[in-house]
């Protein structure tokens, strides 16, 4: 096994854990603060700036995410559910980072984001509570 896949597969673990610890069971999420960092490596999430706006245990048992893409001449895009697996290293060491230093919530207020984030990169000026609108939908 390549080194870099075993460092995201300890991430991986760490996560999954540290969300079991928060009291996140199979598809609560955790909603995360200002989490925003550039995707560079070609994956199925893309280039571009990435914006994590929660995490959770889908019913795999897999730490899936809600985020926010955004690239070149205005391009945007929301992604639900996507597993983080997917993610580079970077991406998984600011969700562990956002984890150990505390900026996450069990509810999302839906209030209107906008300002710097944890590591100083702009967050995107509004969030989608998605997971509420799918349990409340079901």
């Amino acid at each position: 096994m390549h080194d870099n896949a075993l460092d995201n597969n300890i991430l991986l673990e760490s996560i999954k854990s540290k969300i079991a610890e928060a009291g996140g069971d199979t598809g609560s999420p955790l909603y995360l603060d200002g989490i925003s960092y550039f995707e560079t490596r070609k994956s199925s999430t893309g280039s571009g700036n990435l914006s994590i706006n929660c995490i959770f245990i889908n019913e795999e048992g897999n730490v899936c995410a809600d985020l926010y893409r955004s690239g070149a001449a205005g391009f945007f895009d929301f992604i639900c559910g996507k597993e983080i697996s997917d993610l580079s290293e970077r991406g998984l060491t600011e969700i562990l980072y956002a984890l150990d230093k505390g900026l996450w919530s069990v509810e999302d207020t839906g209030e209107v984001q906008g300002g710097r984030g944890s590591r100083g990169m702009t967050r995107l000026p509004f969030k989608i509570p998605f997971m509420r609108r799918v349990f409340e939908t079901n």
